[in-house]
């Protein structure tokens, strides 16, 4: 798929996820299995991608006034320091918007 697609589709999603009304809360879970190397995951998100995604996704519902709580999952790789180095893009992207 590559990042400014799925970038795309996630933005019209986000918007349809609130249409009918908004959370209390939001629980992302902010996979990395989309990651372009991951040996499972298809859709070839690059780490740019990964991040981008992740400030969309919280920069949207921070913008509603929607808290968000954000877990890990996701992401195979035999290289386990990549695959723990692509975990923490959410920590530093999370990091971004704090107060």
């Amino acid at each position: 798929v590559g990042d400014d697609a799925y970038l795309e589709i996630l933005q019209d999603a986000l918007s349809q996820a609130i249409a009918f009304g908004a959370p209390d809360l939001v629980f992302y879970n902010a996979g990395v299995d989309p990651h372009e190397d991951d040996r499972l995951g298809r859709l070839a998100l690059s780490s740019e991608g990964l991040a981008r995604r992740d400030r969309t996704v919280i920069g949207f519902f921070r913008r509603h006034g929607i808290p968000v709580a954000c877990v890990q999952g996701g992401g195979y790789s035999s290289d386990a320091a990549e695959a723990a180095r692509r975990h923490t893009i959410i920590h530093h992207v999370a990091a971004e918007f704090a107060p």
